[in-house]
């Protein structure tokens, strides 16, 4: 028996602790492999200048996840490993080394980002590759990071392939809050296995999607956030439940046994991860309105045009300082107002400004997801693509996308 298990993302922000509740015994042996999310280092580093959030845990959290997990890889190929710099990744590669994690997806240049994790799983040799879509971060020939997902990545699938008996691909991309991948996301992922990948595990949409079987091989598209702080998500309860998936990488032709965990506030800086069904099937009502348009490509295209254009309405249209409408070209003119009167008064901060907004739009067009879903949104505003939009995928939108999931 060569048991995998996969988790979600690890984001504990602030926790000081985690309980697992008990949920039966795992294999000894098996491999635990999970999206560290957030570099683990010191509180005094400077944050580096991008888009978004900078996000960091205690270092001292990541005992509490290897003793949760014994056997646990991460992998820090994402969008926040290098939120702290190049002293942040460090800091967290040696702390998650010292912890007794396995970390991967990152290092001090590309070839030791895009090296593959290689370890013997009951008898297999398996093969753990990474790699993110292009945020902020990537590694280079001489100078550290994440390591890129490009068209390499098939490459270097195809390479490890006839040295192992198993290869798992772990990815980071796809629309943040969305329980449908885009079609292109889709074609990306089984790409990955038509290339010789067994198993892929996507995560960054940070709640559950579906999974399918493709040819050979596995896709969960998505598992959810397994480990975050309950205070600080609160959008939903999706944001704070995941799958976990255990696999026996000897007998792939199995389905993957699935279970629901979701984690809950458990006093000043702590929280405890719960399994609220220790089973759960494909064919069951809810699962199948997320695996089902992965097998109906104008369903799946439909539920990607009303998530995009959500987007667009709440998000894109406003970021990108285009007044499309009556509402916008009032709130353009006042930006522009704003930005002329910054300028003149505080040029130091309009400067910082002007950067902030420069890097924002880099996050936009360098992200295939980001690109993809402003295409989108575009090409069915103004006719470029077929409509796919039916009442069927107004229905499951309204169910699975709600308006609070698009505040930025």
């Amino acid at each position: 028996m060569s048991p995998l298990i996969l988790l979600g993302d690890l984001a504990p922000l602030d926790l000081r602790t985690i309980t697992i509740a008990p949920s039966g015994a795992l294999p000894a042996s098996a491999l635990t492999l999970a999206n560290l999310e957030v570099p683990c280092c010191p509180a005094h580093l400077a944050p580096r200048a991008k888009a978004g959030p900078q996000l960091r845990a205690d270092p001292a959290i990541l005992p509490v996840l290897a003793a949760a997990w014994p056997g646990l890889a991460v992998t820090l190929a994402n969008n926040h490993s290098m939120d702290f710099g190049a002293a942040g990744l460090a800091a967290t590669l040696t702390a998650a080394t010292a912890a007794g994690l396995r970390p991967f997806g990152a290092g001090p240049t590309h070839a030791a980002a895009a090296a593959p994790l290689v370890l013997t799983l009951g008898g297999l040799r398996v093969g753990l590759l990474a790699a993110t879509e292009r945020w902020f971060g990537l590694a280079t020939a001489d100078t550290p990071g994440v390591c890129a997902l490009d068209p390499a990545t098939v490459d270097r699938v195809r390479s490890l392939r006839p040295t192992v008996d198993r290869v798992i691909v772990a990815i980071h991309g796809g629309g943040e809050m969305s329980p449908w991948p885009a079609p292109a996301w889709q074609q990306t992922l089984r790409g990955l296995i038509s290339a010789g990948a067994d198993v892929v595990h996507a995560h960054h949409p940070h709640v559950p999607l579906g999974w399918e079987r493709w040819q050979h091989g596995w896709i969960f598209y998505g598992l959810g956030n397994t480990v975050v702080n309950p205070t600080r998500w609160t959008q939903s309860p999706a944001v704070r439940r995941s799958w976990r998936a255990q696999f026996d990488l000897s007998r792939l032709d199995a389905a993957p046994a699935v279970s629901e965990w979701e984690c809950f506030s458990e006093g000043d800086a702590g929280g405890e991860l719960r399994c609220i069904r220790p089973s759960v099937t494909a064919d069951e009502p809810a699962v199948a309105e997320l695996n089902l348009p992965l097998a109906d490509p104008l369903l799946l295209e439909g539920l990607h045009q009303e998530y995009a254009l959500r987007l667009w309405d709440h998000f894109y249209a406003d970021r990108l300082n285009l007044g499309d409408t009556a509402a916008r070209r009032v709130r353009l003119a006042a930006r522009t107002l704003r930005d002329a009167a910054l300028a003149l008064l505080s040029p130091e901060r309009s400067r910082r400004q002007r950067r902030d907004r420069g890097l924002f739009h880099y996050h936009l067009f360098s992200s295939g997801t980001h690109a993809g879903e402003i295409a989108t949104a575009l090409g069915v505003l103004h006719g470029e693509r077929v409509d796919r939009r039916t009442p069927r995928t107004r229905v499951l939108a309204e169910r699975w996308l709600p308006a609070v999931h698009f505040a930025g």
